[in-house]
């Protein structure tokens, strides 16, 4: 799960299965959820630098800063489900796992 390439990271599933949780494993009391918004984790398919990084922080910080930023934001959400990065890194996205 520390693996910093989702192409390369187990599942939580199997994270849970792992010998090592192997004490903290208890499927009845283990919660399921829908699965987290593809739109907020794009940012894992592509190869990006540390100042990329760097500014998708920013950017993320900032968003709490003005109802107009969350507003954009949500409207982003809502029309690019998939993801807005595309549009900035897409000559960089990382080949699927397989």
């Amino acid at each position: 799960m520390l693996t910093f390439d989702p192409n390369k990271r187990i599942t939580v599933d199997e994270a849970l299965e792992h010998p090592y949780l192997g004490a903290l494993h208890c499927p009845e009391d283990e919660p399921i959820t829908e699965p987290v918004s593809a739109f907020d984790f794009d940012f894992e398919i592509y190869d990006l630098k540390r100042e990329d990084y760097k500014e998708l922080l920013y950017e993320e910080v900032m968003l709490y800063q003005s109802d107009d930023n969350v507003r954009e934001y949500l409207e982003n959400k809502e029309r690019y489900p998939n993801g807005i990065l595309a549009k900035r890194f897409g000559d960089r996205k990382l080949k699927p796992k397989q």
